[in-house]
């Protein structure tokens, strides 16, 4: 080929069913194939069985008569055989295998394609990024991935134009849209159509024939491109990719070895960190900076909830504390998934104002402020945008998030005095020191956002508030204005407790409720939807889950009642939402929220949080005697009216950022995207991991008895302060 002479290329497009999107695959890609003067489109209708599918290509090829070629299998050929047949129709050009079901960016497209197909000679083929396609995935790895921003094709790739990346090499390219050479398709030869005549596998196969014939895959991270996914073989994908599997890896022992490498490496994470960056300072989107803890629960859920909530109306990022190193990680959506960038809160601070700048960030949201560093607390005068606060519990009244004493209860009242061993200050640090640091924030904030009424009323004795909103959390996957279903009169109940239930959520309490239940024959079945911070006597516990499993393991084990056996005022309670959600009835304290979301909710009871167990015990057998029926007509609650600040009011705090007008590249040296810590544990969290281990087994429960709860829960904080779950997954994931 001559210098700046573009290649004779024929995109290939094998067709079988859905008229419109085949239709829009074609508009998408045909501007492109028209800049280029020795480009074809070959239409092959692989016998699609929809009727009006070719009368409508017959139509679109009419129009353009010397670029569509329009081919017919009389019968189904199968998706590889069609691709051959399109292959050797110009047996001269490169081609590019384009399912139908993608959509393509603007006017140059197949212009950048090609030119990264001929960077060097050894190039055997070049894929580019997409949302749904494996290891060229964007912007999150290996996921399924919506379009970023509810933005076009066209808007997307915008960023992907400049300035020009290199290509990674790869164990395989996508046959979504896959640019092949034709040097390379004359040596290797064409699709296996006998071995993979449907298809999946046959675009692997040939791109390891090509490198054992010396040729090179490259994945361009220069072009973006929108896959659906899966539109022709919906029925027997399954089936095709078990199948395929199996033919590669009989053919290329490696093979798969070889992807998980390239998957550990993770080459285009660069490319990829620097394309979002630059989508999201050339978009007009609000942006919201999240400060969280970074160690899940419920305040993880609130902010994927509440990105959900706000849909592609914001874009959500997160910044938290990894590990007890001085790193923060800044990730730039609010997915478990989603890329990070890394950062030395302490030296990199200047650097991190400035990725924070040039991302046009116009609000911080601060949630927690656990295990940061000082200058968190400079955040927001330093950037010069507004700020607000959610509560989610009680550390900022002084280190302690659940208010409870040293036996994990809370008394019933806040008192200065009390003190939890549990929750020291950092070394240096008071009481009222603590609680300056955090007035810098909390009393400066556009408003602070309690979750329930009871939370807010023992802040407001702590801290001058400027102005506060009790708003609950979005409750868009959970219904929790449920019909509940009456107790159904039979032989034994069971009860539900959900969740990682440690001390202050009432395991022990749990425990002795089903000791008593047992020694007095009562019909009772306690299950922990979840686990117990230890093993419990007369408590089954299901284990670890994600909460998308929760609804189904409860009506998996027949759970009757939920029980919440909190010894602190929660501040929401999402598990609770889950019972609700379940139309369970339901036994919980009058403390905290409990009250405020239940109130006057039917099958529902309030208990003292200070009783013991006998009394609790009995209470619940009594409320199960009292309202056990043989009548399963459901009981409508009140109807809970959503909270609409989120959706009305929130963006309103979000100040207008300077977006950039053209694509801008941030200097690398702001963005240390090779500061990904890798997965390692210290020593000490091997330990509090293997002393879990050996402790969790059943046989190991006389440790009880000998060493008290306090001790060996002081043990593992002066070890580790990270919840036992994140040590677990941290080990599992080193190995």
């Amino acid at each position: 080929m001559k210098k700046n002479a573009s290649p004779s290329i024929a995109v290939i497009l094998p067709i079988y069913r859905d008229t419109t999107m085949t239709l829009a695959c074609i508009e998408s890609a045909l501007p492109a194939i028209l800049t280029l003067p020795n480009a074809k489109l070959i239409a092959i209708n692989d016998a699609s069985p929809d009727e009006d599918m070719q009368q409508a290509l017959e139509n679109i090829a009419k129009k353009y008569p010397q670029i569509i070629h329009l081919l017919v299998n009389e019968q189904n050929l199968g998706f590889v055989a069609t691709v051959n047949r399109g292959m050797r129709y110009f047996a001269d050009h490169d081609v590019v295998l384009l399912n139908s079901d993608v959509l393509l960016p603007d006017a140059d497209w197949l212009t950048r394609l090609y030119q990264d197909a001929y960077d060097s000679d050894d190039i055997a083929s070049v894929t580019p990024l997409s949302n749904n396609t494996t290891i060229c995935t964007f912007p999150d790895f290996l996921q399924d991935n919506p379009i970023p921003f509810g933005l076009s094709v066209t808007e997307i790739d915008a960023a992907f134009k400049t300035p020009r990346y290199p290509c990674v090499e790869a164990p395989t390219g996508v046959g979504f849209c896959m640019y092949i050479r034709r040097k390379a398709l004359s040596e290797v030869g064409y699709f296996d159509e006998e071995t993979f005549g449907r298809g999946y596998g046959e675009e692997n196969d040939f791109c390891q024939r090509a490198i054992q014939a010396g040729y090179r895959n490259l994945i361009s991270p220069n072009i973006y491109a929108y896959h659906l996914g899966g539109v022709s073989f919906a029925d027997e994908k399954d089936a095709l990719i078990e199948r395929a599997c199996q033919v590669i890896d009989k053919r290329y022992p490696n093979y798969h070895s070889d992807v998980q490498n390239f998957i550990a490496k993770d080459p285009l994470r660069t490319a990829r960190i620097y394309r979002l960056v630059q989508l999201i300072a050339t978009t007009d989107l609000p942006k919201i900076l999240h400060i969280s803890h970074g160690t899940g629960g419920g305040v993880e859920q609130q902010l994927e909830e509440l990105a959900d909530v706000l849909g592609n109306h914001a874009i959500s990022l997160t910044l938290v504390p990894e590990g007890d190193n001085g790193l923060v990680k800044l990730s730039l959506s609010i997915r478990q998934t989603a890329d990070s960038l890394y950062f030395n809160f302490a030296e990199d601070y200047d650097n991190l104002l400035m990725v924070l700048n040039f991302l046009g960030i116009g609000l911080l949201h601060f949630h927690h402020t656990v295990r940061f560093g000082e200058q968190i607390f400079s955040l927001p005068n330093d950037l010069n945008i507004p700020h607000l606060f959610t509560i989610h519990d009680f550390y900022l009244l002084g280190g302690n998030p659940t208010l409870s004493d040293e036996t994990g209860v809370y008394p019933g009242y806040f008192d200065e005095a009390l003190q939890n061993p549990m929750y020291p200050y950092p070394k240096g640090v008071s009481r009222e020191s603590f609680r300056q640091q955090h007035r810098r924030i909390v009393e400066t904030a556009e408003i602070v956002l309690f979750p329930s009424a009871a939370t807010k009323e023992i802040f407001s004795d702590i801290y001058r508030l400027n102005k506060t909103q009790i708003v609950v959390h979005p409750e868009i996957h959970r219904n929790i204005s449920a019909p509940i279903m009456p107790i159904a009169k039979k032989a034994r109940y069971t009860i539900g407790i959900f969740g990682a239930v440690s001390r202050e959520k009432g395991a022990d309490l749990v425990e002795a409720m089903a000791i008593y239940a047992a020694k007095q024959h009562l019909p009772l079945d306690f299950v922990i939807i979840g686990y117990a911070y230890r093993p419990l006597k007369q408590v089954k516990t299901t284990g670890p889950f994600v909460r998308q499993e929760l609804t189904n393991l409860a009506r998996q084990q027949g759970i009757n009642i939920a029980f919440f056996p909190a010894r602190w005022p929660e501040t929401y309670s999402y598990t609770l939402s889950y019972a609700m959600d379940l139309g369970l009835p339901i036994m919980a304290p009058n403390l905290g929220a409990f009250p405020e979301r239940l109130v006057n909710r039917p099958l529902t009871l309030l208990f003292n949080h200070l009783d013991n167990a006998e009394t609790l015990t009995k209470a619940l057998y009594e409320f199960i005697c009292d309202f056990a029926t043989t009548d399963t007509t459901p009981v409508m609650p009140i109807s809970r009216q959503d909270d609409h600040f989120y959706t009305t009011d929130y963006l309103t705090y979000v100040k207008s950022p300077k977006v950039l007008s053209k694509v801008k590249l941030l200097p690398a040296q702001f963005i240390n995207v090779d500061k990904k810590p890798a997965v390692r544990m210290n020593s000490n969290e091997k330990l509090v991991v293997n002393l879990w281990k050996i402790y969790s087994h059943p046989s190991m429960r006389w440790v009880n008895k000998i060493i008290p709860f306090r001790v060996r829960r002081g043990l593992k904080r002066l070890l580790s302060r990270q919840a036992i779950h994140d040590l677990v997954n941290k080990y599992d994931n080193t190995k």
